[in-house]
């Protein structure tokens, strides 16, 4: 599994990455067998405290972001009985670009370039912002450019895209 560990205004050292990768490894193997990878984020909370923010990707179930509450109920459903789960309109989206040619050349900014690889890892844009230290409205404007620059519609085809151009 691969294991992100960041800090946002704190110093994550070598003992504290070796010890939360460990526990997130026997955590995700306990519970989520299909665990592809983990963003764990530390930070400053309020009153002097620390908050951990926890972020595992598992290939159990895929529904597009606007499904309805029915689908996601039995996508829930079929993984908590240790079935998969491929949303039909998902499915759809995924065989369409399937057919699409994907060779194109990438000509991206470092910062496009992260972007596209935390998003490839299913990170929302405030989780984007915070890694990377910029602000929502930046990575809006990043996203915007990525979809222009490689003709792409939605982050699905973004991931789908980074990954099959090994920027993941």
């Amino acid at each position: 599994m691969d294991i992100r560990i960041s800090g946002h205004q704190v110093d994550t050292g070598e003992a504290l990455q070796k010890h939360v990768s460990s526990r997130l490894e026997s955590i995700a193997e306990k519970f989520f067998s299909r665990t592809i990878s983990a963003q764990v984020t530390f930070g400053l909370a309020p009153h002097s405290g620390f908050r951990c923010d926890i972020v595992c990707h598992v290939t159990a179930g895929l529904i597009l972001k606007g499904a309805g509450g029915d689908i996601m109920l039995k996508c829930l459903e079929r993984v908590m009985d240790g079935e998969q789960w491929l949303d039909r309109d998902a499915m759809h989206q995924i065989v369409d670009q399937l057919g699409k040619p994907v060779e194109r050349p990438l000509e991206l900014t470092r910062r496009e370039t992260e972007v596209a690889r935390l998003v490839s890892f299913g990170s929302r844009n405030k989780e984007i912002a915070r890694e990377l230290d910029i602000s929502e409205g930046t990575v809006k404007m990043h996203l915007h450019n990525l979809y222009e620059k490689l003709k792409v519609t939605s982050r699905t085809e973004l991931a789908i895209l980074v990954r099959d151009k090994g920027l993941s």
